[in-house]
């Protein structure tokens, strides 16, 4: 029999439940219980990063009846993400936020988000999302920071290309296509085969923008949002609605005249997939993804963006450099590789570093764990391996916010050095160093760049004391007091 009395109740802002991952919350309605578990049965799920269809290895969440009427538990997996549905909505974010009021939440996943998909969303437009429509649900939040982006962008004007057309014509317009004109029968000799090309605003991005906008319209609850998706089809009406979604969004290529549309064409394919689900597929979509690759493309989205002091010979690759380490099985006796992928990688020259992305609370433990640091060592070696430069220098990354994630293991101090001995009480400068360092989560919650700039600073800084000092310890200390 479980204790309920132990279990905390759903969070929730009027008909939308938030949820989060890796935990359980006690449910005292039958009918949204029956709404929640009817929107989990009838969806498909889709990859919230890349936008494909997947088979989610546990489901998002499980609702059990527990010890008596109109009590259950709803029990969420290691995924985070959102169900649009038109009655109960559902929101799983990042359990990183469980000690925060729900809407800090909401603001924080939804500039999380943004960062991933490389859209500029400000604290003051998430926030103005979430206070004026996230009663809704996360996907009303989205389809109202869709119309006052697109809005705004298409005032200054919709993107325009030329587009190529064959068609017959009474009189002479563009280039007359002779092959074509002298095989035609007497009776269509009067028409003129001809090439010409218009400058057109129907292309294939602004048809995935005009339909995202008119499925949108005709779902969304808040007026104000409907209002201005509603203005925003009848401003790109000259665009025709994609008839085949998959073809019009492999057409769509960028260029620096259609560039600042690219975060607005990411916005609406989750409006698409989510409004207009495939032939074949179930009525709406549940978008879901894992919390711990959400955040690995945070920190190596703000590396690439913030390590720019470092020269253009750097390079920042996330799960690209595969190494392989030659591992003896001594009986039966042969030799095999075992793979060791890093999450991101950083070379500048001939210097080199690996940094492993965790999203764990080492609160309790007060340090990270044994497996962790072992792994980071395996990396170290690597690297020194490759370069010849002994030692290396290795970083774990975990996230941090404030009273309510891995508080206690960054109370007092932004990181951690560890240093491998060869034996008690003596330290081989030849030992790699392995640096734990937090991110900082708290820069989505408030106005100002969502990244946390430090853990670039101590990048860029350990990267120098690589180049320029033989022993790391002294420079580390210096730089990180």
């Amino acid at each position: 029999m479980i204790n309920n009395s132990k279990i905390e109740p759903c969070n929730s802002i009027e008909d939308t439940f938030i949820l989060y991952d890796h935990s359980t919350c006690l449910l005292r309605d039958e009918v949204k219980a029956r709404n929640i578990m009817k929107n989990l049965t009838n969806a498909s799920f889709i990859d919230l990063i890349s936008l494909k269809r997947v088979a989610p290895q546990t489901n998002p969440v499980e609702i059990v009846l527990s010890g008596g009427r109109d009590m259950y538990l709803l029990r969420t997996s290691n995924y985070i993400g959102f169900v649009p549905t038109n009655n109960t909505s559902l929101a799983i974010i990042p359990r990183v936020f469980k000690g925060r009021e729900p809407k800090e939440g909401m603001i924080g996943f939804l500039r999380m988000l943004g960062i991933v998909l490389d859209m500029k969303l400000s604290f003051k437009a998430a926030s103005a999302a979430v206070n004026d429509v996230g009663k809704a649900g996360i996907f009303e939040a989205i389809l109202y920071l869709y119309a006052r982006m697109l809005e705004a962008e298409l005032l200054k004007g919709a993107y325009r290309k030329y587009v190529r057309h064959i068609d017959e014509e009474k009189f002479m317009k563009g280039k007359l296509l002779v092959s074509k004109q002298v095989r035609k029968p007497p009776s269509r000799i009067h028409l003129l085969s001809m090439e010409y090309h218009t400058f057109s605003i129907n292309n294939s991005l602004n048809r995935v923008l005009r339909t995202a906008a008119h499925l949108g319209a005709r779902v969304a609850k808040n007026n104000k949002t409907r209002i201005m998706l509603k203005d925003i089809d009848a401003l790109l009406e000259d665009a025709n609605l994609a008839r085949n979604i998959f073809a019009d969004t492999m057409k769509v290529h960028f260029n620096r005249l259609n560039l600042r549309f690219k975060p607005l064409y990411q916005l609406a394919k989750i409006i698409i997939c989510g409004l207009k689900p495939l032939k074949g597929e179930k009525s709406h979509s549940f978008f879901i993804a894992q919390p711990e690759i959400m955040f690995q493309h945070l920190v190596y989205k703000t590396l690439t963006k913030q390590l720019t002091k470092l020269g253009n010979d750097c390079l920042v690759k996330y799960e690209q450099s595969q190494k392989w380490v030659l591992v003896r099985q001594v009986y039966p006796s042969r030799e095999r590789y075992v793979l060791q992928v890093p999450d991101i990688s950083i070379k500048c020259g001939n210097t080199q570093t690996f940094i492993d992305v965790k999203y764990k609370d080492i609160s309790d433990k007060d340090r990270p764990e044994e497996n962790d640091l072992r792994q980071l060592y395996v990396y170290a070696r690597i690297i020194e391996k490759e370069t010849g430069k002994r030692p290396a220098i290795v970083y774990l990354v975990y996230p941090y916010l404030e009273n309510s994630f891995n508080t206690n293991a960054f109370k007092n101090h932004a990181l951690i050095i560890y240093k491998y001995l060869q034996k008690r009480n003596h330290e081989d400068i030849k030992e790699p160093y392995l640096i734990v360092a937090r991110y900082d989560l708290g820069n989505l919650l408030k106005d100002g760049e969502p990244y946390d700039r430090y853990i670039a600073e101590l990048i860029t800084k350990s990267i120098k004391c690589m180049k320029e000092s033989s022993e790391h310890t002294e420079c580390l200390i210096n730089s990180f007091p």
